[in-house]
């Protein structure tokens, strides 16, 4: 198994995607912390009417990891059918559940590393521009380096994510099109609709890891959403090794 995690970090590593990788998280993350950021010193926004503003100020970083590392997860997979390597991949190990179990921990492995990044960013524009407006920022507050490393116990669960969809649906303009609308337009539906659904969603759960407030419904506990998005991960990722062992591959 080790040899197959192996190799999948290395064609991450090594494909010519590579640099998006690094460049993409920083340019989304500087964009969603920008905004996050504004909201919170906004006239009326959370900083001026007391609710957790520093926490919705973080929260651009986990937002960011979150959806990048489902969408890089995914391509793990997809880049497999786009190059035309799916069959001597799937082909040079006999159980293709294990293939999938090792794309999936180099989506995770990759879902930490976008965590890294997207809090760096975060920090680097939110603690400057915070300080200027004379609110103080203290890493090792839970308002600040909770939902940071929320952000990196989140994104390598939806990396998994993006794998079991990606294995389900195989095509890679689907996938990705899937996994945007579930994440910006069938949750928002669905929490606006019976907010109580949050708690039961992926991006739900991410709130709930992160200690969310800047949203108006009641947030499960952290432990809860943590257990939420496992069960998301597992599900998805056990169904699409299920669909993948059967699949022609041609």
């Amino acid at each position: 198994m080790m040899s197959l995690v192996r190799a999948e970090l290395l064609k991450v590593r090594s494909s010519r995607d590579v640099w998006w990788i690094a460049i993409v998280p920083v340019l989304v993350s500087a964009a969603t912390t920008a905004s996050f950021v504004g909201y919170a010193t906004s006239a009326g926004g959370p900083l001026e009417t007391g609710e957790p503003g520093i926490r919705a100020s973080m929260y651009g970083a986990v937002f960011t990891a979150t959806v990048l590392a489902m969408f890089y997860g995914a391509q793990i997979v997809t880049n497999e059918f786009r190059h035309g390597t799916a069959t001597a991949t799937f082909l040079t190990t006999a159980q293709r559940r294990r293939v999938i179990a090792a794309k999936a921990v180099a989506a995770a492995v990759t879902g930490v590393v976008l965590a890294v990044i997207a809090a760096a960013v975060n920090l680097a524009i939110a603690v400057p521009w915070l300080a200027s407006l004379g609110f103080e920022i203290n890493i090792l507050d839970p308002e600040v380096g909770g939902v940071l490393v929320s952000a990196a116990a989140s994104a390598p669960l939806f990396g998994v994510l993006g794998v079991g969809l990606a294995a389900l649906i195989r095509n890679p303009t689907v996938t990705i099109i899937v996994a945007i609308a579930w994440l910006f337009f069938v949750e928002n539906v669905l929490m606006t609709a019976i907010p109580a659904s949050g708690n039961w969603l992926p991006s739900g759960a991410a709130d709930a890891i992160a200690g969310n407030r800047a949203v108006d419904i009641t947030v499960a506990p952290i432990w809860a959403g943590a257990l939420v998005l496992l069960a998301w991960a597992a599900v998805t990722l056990t169904a699409g090794q299920a669909v993948m062992a059967r699949r022609d591959l041609a």
